[in-house]
């Protein structure tokens, strides 16, 4: 028998597996999960393994060519509890977000190293291509190889150290799973795997629009190892959806795009599965495609939904002023048609659920999700069964940016599951995944945009039309949110904005991050600097002028209240302008500088209530454990929420056990996460939390102790001396049994934004919130281009952020560096195509995400604010950071160039 030899160590290697890919080898046959899957087609780098000391991608090799080769993978780094040098560089420069495309980047250095202890940018880069990371945690790979590679070199390395041992509130601290990032040791949904569990493959719809006629289910149940034909003949159809429920669970009726899910087969083996769903035989009649949003608006065009009176799928509209009036008596006008592309999330871990019966009558789910009670809930009244038969774990996500939120995958393997009786399974593959995930709608703004002679805006038109694409999905919340920002964080009296979302036969649009706002802002820090131009402005005073502050009136018509420092960020933006980016310019005029500002809201807002709930126990070491079910998708947020937790009780950041194994099973009921507002909806709760049990604390104490005890800064003292008496552990000893809390907290009421912006004051102008409250950012970013050669490059991007409090700066950080990675990709190439309605962007190489070769000079800086809506003046960051930084590119490009361009990617249109 043949042996492989993993981590200095041989492996027997089967005949039968010869042909076995090693990625596939590692995973099954050994639980070697830290080399991951995300595309099996050797183009995203995140199944990387070194042999002989080159790293290669072991999605693509097969095992019978690997005889006799030494292979290291995650797992053979470290030496028990030892790291290796590189993993303690990710760890002390805090490289990791989602932690997918960790353990790939750790060897890609290792191997880089052994190979050149000093390796320039080019050597970096090159090593780097085709290893992904959506998260953009490139700038911090950067600090870590030079980190390492100093240490390697046998030089002294001294690590910052800024934390102050007198507070929380401010410290970074890693987050609690970084070790098993960087170790492999985390798993994520498909690395679980269990006995006799069946293997899932989606089928869809063959074309864009078409009647379903039949599906063969008997012929393709005759194949070897298929075990169940899930479809409308098989399972029971209901209509779903994360707002509006217009979405068959499975394709039943019609089909409405070629991201329809038709069938699921389920087999023994995942090649028995696949080759069964290709030969699935599935029948339509063709109906008349539906392909854009100019085709939606056409009086008599085919209907997308027949229940409906034509195909205009979300409306929302706010009016005030005298828009008319206003452009005629204006100075300077400028209009133009600014249009944004559809973009996919691209995270590099795909959709995965797993279903598991159990001793209850249901079923345990492992699953990708941004709301495990809600997929609990869901789930249940699917299967006729009460909640508490099914535990849900929300397992780590590996990047999610809105894209997996919404879908009824677990509820369909849920269902497999508890008919055969058996684990079943469904781990989405790449290509699937760019056909099932909902996309960032595509955006078309007609703006025209006024001023008087001082650069004071007094009119503003939109007019905004979106591709909704076959479902509603999030598209009800996208729009208001897109409408009520389209006028950038400025003051604007004189306005008519209209948006209408569009039903079509593409590829659903849904959530993603930023929801609506960086389609309209983009559109109006464009026009805004082209009207700045026009009256013979700089970017920065016409903000200034127009910039929201306390006491304005947002577009709305919401009255801004204390704690929002737009203003604050532009000053800074402005300072490094003329400090590092300017003279960048006058050194080279084929730079050119771009400015621009974006503002969002934090916690969702326009409606709908927003509540959750934590619990706090008191462990029997004396340490308080946090209980907050807010998934975790590289945002950090439970180290935030730990972190809000400690200094409300008064205690170390250390007194604090987090719970990050999340299941429904060990924590109270929680929201979805979602609109940036994990740390303020989560944190607002643990607050209360906090001081629920500081109450119980000082009732239990007065009753065991004696009637002075009370608890205060982390211990139970004397409240006439301040005498220490005991503390949490000795307190516990005491009780006896288990003490804990569990609270809900509610955030305030907000609204709908009214057509009339509440001018008429059918609501107290004091109570009419549409949103909680906002983050604003200011960008630069400096580009260089050559228009003979159509090439353009992003040398240095800067953000001045206004956040709040930032709890955790270094982690807060990350999510500004990561977002404005985001930005600068979706304003230069991204893009998903659709040709025909059937997908054109097919492969991750045709979809270009920003990648190490790509990263500029990045920096990312808070402005001094406290906001106080939010625990500890804190707010959001998660979605900001990409807003301003697409249409920064197009306002540098100008100012490079002298042309002007309103459309993204700028690369397809110059």
């Amino acid at each position: 028998m043949e042996h492989l030899l993993i981590n200095e160590t041989p492996y027997a290697l089967e005949e039968q597996d010869y042909e076995m890919t090693l990625l596939r080898w590692l995973r099954e046959r050994h639980g070697l999960t830290g080399t991951k899957c995300g595309c099996n087609v050797g183009q995203c780098g995140s199944c990387n393994v070194i042999v002989d000391g080159k790293v290669r991608r072991s999605c693509v090799l097969k095992c019978k060519t690997l005889l006799g080769k030494r292979i290291t993978t995650i797992e053979g780094l470290a030496r028990g509890e030892k790291l290796h040098p590189v993993q303690e560089s990710f760890l002390a420069c805090g490289v990791m977000q989602c932690g997918f495309c960790t353990p790939a980047q750790v060897l890609t250095v290792v191997a880089l190293l052994e190979a050149n202890p000093t390796p320039t940018r080019e050597e970096i880069n090159k090593a780097f291509k085709g290893v992904l990371c959506r998260c953009g945690s490139y700038v911090r790979v950067l600090k870590a190889i030079e980190r390492a590679a100093a240490i390697l070199r046998g030089e002294r390395w001294t690590d910052e150290n800024g934390n102050d041992p007198d507070r929380v509130i401010g410290n970074s601290y890693n987050m609690p799973d970084a070790v098993d990032k960087i170790t492999g040791r985390l798993k994520f949904c498909s690395d679980y795997y269990f006995e006799n569990q069946v293997y899932g493959k989606l089928v869809f719809a063959e074309y864009p629009h078409a009647k379903l006629v039949d599906i063969d289910v008997d012929t393709c149940m005759a194949l070897p190892g298929v075990q169940y034909v899930q479809c409308y003949k098989t399972t029971p159809i209901t209509m779903v959806g994360p707002l509006q429920k217009d979405m068959p669970i499975i394709a039943y009726g019609k089909v409405r795009h070629v991201g329809e899910v038709v069938a699921i087969v389920y087999a023994d083996t995942q090649e028995q599965a696949e080759y069964a769903a290709s030969r699935l035989k599935v029948t339509y009649e063709l109906l008349q495609n539906v392909l854009s949003v100019e085709q939606a608006r056409i009086s008599g065009a085919p209907l997308v939904h027949e229940d409906c009176d034509g195909n205009v799928s979300v409306r929302c509209t706010i009016r005030k002023g005298d828009v008319d009036t206003a452009f005629r008596d204006a100075a300077a006008v400028v209009q133009g048609e600014y249009y944004s592309q559809r973009i996919e999330h691209n995270y590099i871990e795909t959709e995965c659920s797993t279903a598991v019966p159990n001793d209850r009558g249901g079923v345990d789910i492992y699953t990708v999700s941004q709301g495990p009670f809600g997929e609990r809930a869901s789930t249940a009244a699917y299967l006729g069964i009460d909640e508490c038969r099914i535990n849900v774990h929300q397992t780590p996500l590996g990047g999610s940016f809105g894209g997996k939120d919404g879908h009824p995958l677990p509820v369909l393997v849920s269902y497999a599951a508890m008919k055969l009786g058996r684990p079943a399974s469904v781990a989405v593959s790449r290509k699937d995944s760019y056909r099932f995930s909902t996309k960032r709608h595509p955006w078309t703004c007609r703006i025209k945009l006024a001023a008087d002679k001082e650069g004071r805006i007094t009119a503003l038109k939109n007019d905004m039309v979106s591709d909704g694409g076959a479902y509603k999905s999030f598209s009800p919340r996208v729009l208001p949110q897109g409408v009520s920002y389209a006028t950038g964080p400025y003051e604007i009296l004189n306005m008519s904005l209209d948006g209408k979302v569009y039903y079509t036969n593409n590829l659903t649009s849904g959530a993603m991050r930023g929801y609506g706002s960086p389609q309209t802002i983009f559109a109006m820090e464009v026009a805004l600097d082209e009207l700045a131009r026009k009256l013979k402005m700089d970017p920065f005073t016409i903000r200034r002028i127009n910039g929201l502050r306390t006491g304005s009136e947002a577009a709305t018509g919401m009255i801004i209240p204390e704690g929002h420092a737009y203003l604050k960020t532009l000053d800074a933006v402005e300072k490094k302008y003329y400090e590092e980016f300017l003279p960048l310019k006058e050194q080279d005029p084929a730079i050119g500088i771009g400015v621009a500002s974006g503002w969002r809201h934090i916690l969702g807002g326009v409606g709908p209530a927003e509540e959750t709930r934590v619990g706090l126990e008191l462990l029997d070491d004396g340490r308080v454990q946090m209980k907050a079910c807010c998934a975790q998708m590289g945002n950090e947020t439970l180290v935030g929420l730990a972190q809000i937790t400690a200094a409300s009780l008064g205690l170390r950041y250390e007194d604090i056990d987090i719970l990050s194994d999340l299941q429904t099973d060990l924590t109270p009921w929680s929201a979805h996460v979602m609109a940036s507002r994990g740390l303020i909806l989560w944190g607002t709760a643990l607050e209360a939390a906090a001081k629920t049990f500081a109450r119980r604390v000082t009732e239990a104490a007065k009753r065991l102790i004696g009637g002075n005890a009370v608890f205060r800064d982390g211990k139970i003292v004397d409240e006439g001396t301040g005498w220490t008496l005991c503390g949490l552990k000795e307190f516990k000893e005491r009780v006896g049994g288990s003490f804990e809390v569990v609270e809900q907290a509610r955030m305030p009421r907000t609204y709908y934004p009214l057509e009339d912006a509440n001018r008429s004051r059918a609501i107290p102008a004091e109570e009419y919130r549409t949103h909680h409250t906002n983050s604003y950012v200011s960008a630069l970013v400096a580009l260089k281009a050559d228009p003979e050669k159509n090439t353009v490059r992003v040398i240095k991007m800067y953000a001045a952020f206004d956040v709040g409090t930032p709890i955790n700066p270094e982690a807060t950080k990350r999510q500004g560096e990561g977002g404005l990675l985001m930005g600068m990709g979706q304003g230069l190439r991204e893009e998903f195509e659709l040709e025909d309605g059937y997908i054109k962007t097919d492969s991750m190489v045709k979809y270009q995400i920003p990648q190490m070769a790509d990263t500029p000079e990045i920096e990312v800086a808070f402005v001094d604010n406290y906001d106080p809506s939010g625990p500890f003046g804190a707010k959001g960051i998660g979605e900001l950071g990409l807003l301003p930084i697409q249409p920064a590119i197009l306002n540098a490009y100008y100012d490079a160039t002298g042309v002007r361009l309103r459309k993204i990617p700028l690369l397809k249109y110059i």
